[in-house]
Parts: C-alpha cells; structure tokens; sequence
C-alpha cells in the first residue's frame, strides 16, 4: 500500500485494467486496499483478492461483505477472490471454472 501514490502519479488520471491486493491481512488493511485502488480501476476493471480462503485472515471475511453478484472465488492458492462488476466476464470466469 505505501507505493499506491507513487502509482497513481504515474498514471496520469488513467484507470487501471486489473488490481491485485495481497498486502496485509487484517480486515481493516484489506477494506483499506480495496478503497483506495477500486477508485483507479476501470468500472468493468477486475480487483483480485489473494488469500480469501485462510480462516486465520481478515481477507476472507472482507471478501465475504463484497456484493456476490460481483464475485467470484477459487480455492486455490489459499485462495483467490474475483472482484468485478463485469457481469459479462464474471459470467465467462464462471463458465470457465465449472
């Protein structure tokens, strides 16, 4: 998180495709992460979620407060948690993964 400034100066007002937030595990750490790179990521944008299936961590809990339309999770890798609300290509993920 504390290279996030330096990122957003270097994009210029751009959005971002994709985000991967994998930084502290607190709840409080992770809604923090997420706040602060939803607003640069592009609204049909993906923020990826690492570790969302480890009891012992906030993430898993703060995953679970996102809307489930808007996600979508994979065991592996102690799991990994898809963000977005493209309906199209959570759709498609989805397929993919069945």
């Amino acid at each position: 998180m504390s290279d996030a400034p330096e990122v957003f100066a270097h994009l210029h007002g751009r959005r971002l495709a994709f985000a991967f937030v994998d930084g502290l595990h607190t709840f409080e750490a992770v809604k923090n992460d997420f706040d602060t790179w939803k607003q640069h990521v592009r609204a049909e944008g993906v923020i990826l979620f690492h570790d969302t299936a480890e009891e012992q961590f906030g993430v898993k809990d703060f995953f679970a407060t996102l809307p489930s339309d808007c996600c979508f999770s994979f065991a592996c890798s102690h799991g990994l948690g898809i963000y977005t609300k493209n309906k199209g290509l959570l759709e498609q993920i989805k397929a993919y993964a069945s």
